[in-house]
């Protein structure tokens, strides 16, 4: 299997002689270009290398040439190739952390952005959701796409919170299931907003051409950004 660990066993070849007396020594002579494997060359044992690592999706058969020598002065040997089979196993889907970007006025199901898994198994089907971080569901995501949007009725506002952290979880369908998390960030923009008065002013009196002032309270004009304001009366 391609979860094998380093030195596991694979299997032994074996050789007759037909020279009883005769002490054979096996070896690898080809088909396995990366070092994935080796044989103890005294009882043909070929158990996976110390550092291989098997991966079907990459390799899924090995075509070993095994040779096997006597002990004879000169040696004969002999070769024959030895298939090595890489079984699947199933593996979790990879997602990467990713920022995503989105202004503060954006309405409702506007797209954000999208996040993408890769299976090693190509034929998976995966599943996407949101598992925490979504504060007050402010954001839905596709389960079938990795889709992100705004969700319906939400109400962004980049003064209250500039920043998004969501979980995204993605799962294959096997059975059991294997699943990934990654980390997705939302930076919500800012987007220049009006001045607003907390309440009315009380009835201006003057003669005509006469300075007026103004006494307004503290905080009776707020603006989003913190800006500092400049501010016109009209008078009829």
């Amino acid at each position: 299997a391609e979860d094998a660990a380093a030195l596991s066993e694979v299997g032994t070849v074996t050789a007759a002689d037909p020279d009883a007396n005769q002490t054979l020594t096996y070896g690898i002579s080809g088909g396995d270009p990366n070092g994935l494997f080796t044989i103890e060359s005294e009882t043909g044992i070929i158990r996976v290398a110390e550092d291989g690592s098997l991966d079907h999706e990459t390799g899924d058969q090995w075509n070993l040439t095994v040779n096997v020598a006597d002990s004879a002065v000169p040696a004969l040997e002999t070769e024959a190739v030895v298939t090595i089979e890489v079984t699947d196993v199933n593996e979790p889907p990879v997602l990467e952390a990713t920022t995503l970007e989105i202004p503060e006025d954006a309405v409702e199901l506007t797209l954000v952005g999208q996040v993408t898994a890769t299976d090693p198994e190509a034929e998976q089907v995966l599943t996407y959701t949101i598992t925490d971080g979504n504060t007050h569901s402010l954001f839905l995501i596709e389960p079938e796409t990795g889709s992100i949007r705004t969700a319906e009725g939400a109400s962004l506002d980049h003064e209250t919170l500039a920043q998004w952290n969501l979980t995204v979880n993605v799962a294959d369908n096997a059975d059991p299931s294997l699943a990934t998390q990654a980390v997705v960030t939302i930076d919500v923009t800012d987007v220049n907003e009006a001045p607003v008065f907390s309440g009315p002013l009380d009835p201006i009196e003057s003669d005509s051409g006469e300075p007026i002032r103004l006494d307004l309270p503290i905080g009776f004009i707020n603006d989003p950004e913190g800006q500092e304001i400049a501010m016109t009366v009209l008078l009829d």
